[in-house]
């Protein structure tokens, strides 16, 4: 089963799980494909990305704007990923292929994953786990990078 979010349909709030949610007992093998926008835009609530054994695709933006989106089972590119002021986790097996900028942010880069882009930060918090290479540029400016199991 695939969900696809639409070029021009919006997700946002806090407090949901698309794919697979613990809470209701939903279907397993749940794929999810964004062609709009998930938007994390409540501060203290969390949306997740469970595609608990499908996969992630983003050929949309992923945004965490106050909020905290945690996002398993990335695949591909990782797409555009926007923080303001927000929470944002990645895992899967994927690519940063656009710049991310973060100015008062925490970002966590986890799984198997490969920076061809720029990852600029101000002020903010990044973890980076898992399996990882760098082939772009990672900048911080008065923020903390921890670099974990490479």
């Amino acid at each position: 089963t695939t969900l696809v979010i639409e070029d021009g349909v919006t997700v946002h709030g806090g407090n949901g799980a698309i794919g697979r949610s613990g809470y209701w007992n939903t279907a397993n093998n749940v794929s999810v494909l964004n062609r709009g926008v998930i938007d994390a835009d409540v501060a203290g609530r969390t949306i997740e990305i469970r595609p608990d054994g499908g996969s992630f695709t983003n050929e949309g933006v992923l945004r965490a704007s106050g909020g905290t989106l945690d996002v398993d089972g990335l695949v591909g590119n990782a797409g555009t990923v926007e923080l303001i002021q927000g929470t944002m986790n990645l895992d899967g097996n994927y690519l940063v292929d656009q710049d991310i900028i973060a100015n008062g942010d925490t970002l966590t880069l986890a799984g198997t994953w490969d920076n061809q882009a720029a990852i600029n930060l101000t002020s903010s918090s990044l973890t980076v786990t898992g399996n990882w290479t760098n082939n772009g540029t990672i900048t911080t400016t008065g923020g903390s990078v921890f670099l974990n199991d490479n």
